[in-house]
């Protein structure tokens, strides 16, 4: 279940609570995020993300991403300093979403992969596990089986600057 703490009161609350500020989803919640809009990104497996206004208490303010997410697996979010929230996906890449224009956007790491002629040690399947975006802006994309892609993002372009052979089990 979803828990929320109250720095105020020093206290936690369950969803099931009568103060609890929403009405939880229907769904196990895989990952949360919080943006600096004080948005709360949900996500459940093969469910999508959710979004959840904070201010206003209102679902699905993002309609294009929520949409465009349902029955994804929603494996790890980030956001950057653009207002892009960057989120991977177990099967079907990474996707940009920019908050204050929501415009969105598909990125195929598998054609990022192919394109860069990386080697990997088998057979890369398109699943992500986590995105990070570092202090420089860069992009960081851990990939299954195997390998970690840094990533700059300029615009709508988007170029591989290094790609790292590491096992799975690293996580960032």
């Amino acid at each position: 279940g979803l828990f929320i703490y109250d720095q105020a009161t020093s206290s936690m609350m369950h969803e099931n609570d009568e103060e609890f500020p929403f009405t939880a989803p229907k769904y196990r919640t895989y990952r949360a995020f919080c943006d600096s809009h004080d948005n709360l990104w949900l996500s459940a497996l093969w469910q999508g993300c959710t979004c959840i206004q904070m201010s206003s208490q209102r679902f699905d303010s993002h309609a294009p991403l929520v949409n465009a997410m349902r029955e994804k697996m929603v494996a790890s979010m980030a956001v950057d300093k653009q207002q892009r929230l960057w989120i991977s996906t177990q099967g079907t890449g990474i996707y940009a979403y920019n908050l204050t224009t929501q415009h969105f956007r598909h990125i195929d790491t598998k054609d990022i992969v192919n394109i860069n002629k990386i080697k990997t040690a088998n057979t890369f399947s398109n699943r992500n596990n986590v995105v990070f975006v570092d202090s420089n802006g860069d992009l960081w994309v851990s990939l299954t089986p195997r390998g970690l892609l840094q990533l700059s993002i300029k615009g709508e372009e988007i170029e591989l600057l290094n790609y790292y052979n590491l096992p799975i089990a690293i996580v960032l």
